[in-house]
């Protein structure tokens, strides 16, 4: 799904009204990386690992991981990346 950067601010935004009010750490930080990733909403989830204090690692690693994936096998979208990375943090320790 292609966005604008409007709405990318947007996004944004709103992601981080919703760390915060969850009291997730790093709420600017981890909402830059979300968006980057196509994640708009429906963090619930994922709030678990988001109040690790390795969160931003992992998001990043997640995002920079599946980003290789993605550049090799183009059929996947960024939603798919993050949904599989639930799979692979059960593999890791955080």
């Amino acid at each position: 799904m292609n966005v604008t950067s409007k709405e990318e601010r947007k996004y944004r935004k709103e992601l981080t009204a919703m760390l915060e009010e969850k009291n997730i750490p790093a709420q600017t930080d981890l909402a830059d990386i979300l968006v980057d990733m196509g994640v708009y909403n429906e963090i619930e989830s994922y709030e678990n690992i988001l109040k690790t204090e390795k969160a931003i690692e992992f998001v990043q690693t997640v995002y920079k991981t599946f980003g290789v994936v993605r550049s090799s096998q183009p059929f996947y979208g960024n939603r798919t990346c993050w949904k599989n990375s639930i799979r692979i943090e059960k593999l890791c320790t955080l």
